[in-house]
């Protein structure tokens, strides 16, 4: 699906078109005043995600306003790339944008919990955590190698099944480009290592991440010396992430 970003417009998969005219959802205008539901996340001014269940389904709207309103539009485009690849994201049905604001609705996913949930929230073997960042470290893989690097790829943006399979979400700042840089693939697993308090993230975990992003293609010198740019960049995050909270400003993503 895609929105043509300099024009009002507001476009719906047909086959979800009657039940968000029910719900109240057919039109750009009615999704940026929409407050029913259940408010998900309103963490930042002007970026709002609700959660609507209705008839046995479960859609999320997400809108922004002002300068990132763009987003939107661009985040529904990946999201029905990385579908077409197989890959586990969330259904764009409807978006529009328009007047510097954009909305999105999007089919929810069998979400159980996140990945910062199972290893950060829960209590959690080392044998279960090396499992669940494997397959982190391999959908990361799968998300590259089709060109395409996350930007936020933290443990709290990756959604789990029943069957504990990670899923993508949070997509709006996603690059798309025929290869993905090396700088880039760092930043990504800098993220998710990040996102991870020491306790979880051991030098055995780390290891972990890097075996299973890389499967069969990578040789030791290669993984050692992006498992080094890794580190110094997962460790420039977390300072920065503790002198924005010592100056009281949150902190979403980054534990330490």
């Amino acid at each position: 699906m895609c929105s043509n970003a300099g024009m009002r417009s507001f476009l719906i998969e047909g086959d979800h078109r009657r039940v968000l005219e029910r719900i109240g959802l057919d039109s750009l205008e009615a999704c940026l005043a929409f407050e029913g539901g259940v408010l998900v996340k309103a963490a930042r001014k002007g970026r709002v995600v609700r959660r609507v269940d209705w008839a046995g389904r479960t859609y999320f709207l997400k809108r922004i306003s002002g300068f990132r309103w763009r987003e939107i539009p661009h985040e529904a485009e990946v999201l029905a790339r990385l579908e077409s690849e197989g890959l586990p994201v969330p259904t764009p049905v409807a978006v529009g944008s328009g007047g510097r604001a954009a909305a999105m609705i999007t089919l929810g996913l069998p979400v159980v919990r996140t990945l910062e949930d199972a290893l950060v929230r829960a209590p959690c073997s080392a044998e279960q955590a090396h499992r669940l960042l494997g397959r982190a470290a391999e959908l990361l893989a799968r998300l590259h190698r089709i060109g395409v690097n996350h930007r936020d790829y933290y443990a709290g943006h990756l959604l789990l099944d029943a069957q504990d399979q990670p899923m993508l979400v949070d997509l709006g700042r996603a690059e798309v480009r025929r290869r993905v840089p090396e700088r880039r693939i760092v930043k990504d697993l800098a993220a998710l290592e990040a996102s991870l308090p020491p306790r979880v993230l051991d030098a055995a975990a780390s290891q972990c991440i890097l075996a299973h992003y890389f499967g069969d293609s990578g040789g030791p010198s290669q993984i050692d010396r992006l498992a080094r740019a890794v580190k110094r960049k997962r460790e420039r995050m977390r300072a920065r992430a503790a002198a924005k909270a010592a100056a009281g400003v949150p902190n979403f993503h980054v534990n330490s």
